[in-house]
């Protein structure tokens, strides 16, 4: 993943990706845990137009806004206005009682914004003067265009803490199990992703307190490795606000164009139903000489006679420089061929194989560069 500050200051938050998820409430109360499997997927983004079928450039962000009862009960936020931002512009919701609901929630359509894929908008809203702020990262359901963010205010809001959630891209959202290291000057504090007794998605937390020294100001470094994925972000600390990062695994493209298209039929593309995952493959590797990867190589991949550029790089979380190139259409590629070219400093090689993606739409190929011709003459 590409390096960016995935921080901002939250109480709690639940984000749900995959397939929709349904709550079954018999109050205004409701348990934080009582979720159940929507066996029927909404149309695409219906709960952003009160069941209509919305055009399918829409990415429709939904969901509740509730405050922590004692005894983990919600109890659920009716006129709460919550405000999105990204890159400078900003859309605005309300939660209501939609036609045919029975809870308040909200519905914003986010593609005016033109987030990017799995890249941080600001999701901001302030409940009983209390405000709300943290950074979702965008993984709609791709068969949907929804992604759904409960906000929960939990008891003892005011207290500082540190939190996250580590998203995993082939397990299409938040998952529990993850270790994530978080590293102050020279001390480390190790804590593991699971799913909180007041809510459904799973997170991490660690007590300021477990870092002594911690101060306002200074540079906090999150890492995480699940299925053999790392990613890596940095943030500054503040006392006097909670904090929550997002960690993405599983991914090994620098995030692509962004999400909405323009016109009717240029809408986000899908894998198929069920999938919830985007159509596009990863193309990624190493390109090594003499042994050592190297950075600034120029990678040209070829597919069908189309060429797609990119060139060799640092990683968030990774120490080896390499290349990761996203194209459309992964459910075409399969069973097709691809050839892969680097070229630096005049030395040029390729290579051709059968596209054959993973469980993760990705495909890895290390070329080898040879070595420069006054290093080859002198070992000669």
């Amino acid at each position: 993943m590409a390096t960016c500050k995935r921080c901002g200051v939250i109480v709690a938050i639940v984000v749900t990706t995959g397939l929709f998820m349904s709550l079954f409430w018999q109050t205004a109360f409701v348990k934080a845990s009582t979720v159940v499997d929507d066996p029927e997927p909404p149309l695409i983004g219906e709960p952003c137009g009160s069941g209509e079928l919305l055009p399918d450039w829409v990415i429709c962000l939904h969901g509740f806004v509730g405050v922590e009862q004692p005894g983990g009960q919600v109890q659920l936020q009716d006129g709460v206005t919550v405000k999105v931002a990204y890159g400078g512009e900003i859309v605005t919701g309300t939660t209501f009682v939609h036609p045919g609901k029975l809870i308040p929630t909200f519905g914003i359509d986010i593609s005016p914004l033109e987030p990017a894929f799995l890249q941080p908008v600001t999701v901001t809203v302030v409940v009983d003067n209390v405000t709300i702020k943290r950074q979702v990262v965008v993984f709609p359901d791709f068969n949907t265009q929804n992604q759904q963010v409960d906000v929960v205010v939990p008891i003892g809001v005011l207290s500082p803490h540190i939190s996250g959630s580590v998203i995993d891209f082939a397990s299409g959202g938040p998952v529990a199990g993850a270790g994530v290291a978080v590293a102050h000057i020279n001390q480390t504090v190790y804590v593991t992703t699971a799913v909180p007794i007041s809510g459904e998605q799973p997170i991490f937390g660690v007590d300021p307190a477990s870092l002594p020294g911690l101060q306002t100001g200074d540079t906090l470094t999150f890492t995480t490795t699940y299925n053999g994925d790392t990613d890596q972000q940095t943030m500054i600390y503040n006392d006097a606000e909670p904090i929550f990062v997002n960690l993405v695994t599983g991914w090994k493209c620098d995030g692509f164009d962004p999400l909405p298209r323009t016109g009717p039929g240029s809408g986000l593309p899908r894998t198929g139903p069920g999938s919830g995952l985007p159509d596009v493959a990863c193309f990624w590797g190493y390109v090594r000489q003499d042994g050592q990867p190297l950075a600034g190589v120029d990678v040209h991949i070829t597919v069908s006679d189309t060429v797609y550029s990119g060139q060799t790089g640092a990683f968030a979380g990774e120490g080896l420089a390499r290349y990761g190139i996203g194209l459309w259409g992964a459910g075409d590629l399969d069973g097709g061929m691809v050839t892969i070219t680097a070229v630096y400093n005049g030395k040029t090689t390729t290579e051709t194989n059968p596209i054959n993606l993973d469980a993760q739409l990705s495909q890895r190929t290390d070329l080898i560069l040879a070595q420069p011709e006054s290093l080859a003459n002198f070992i000669s």
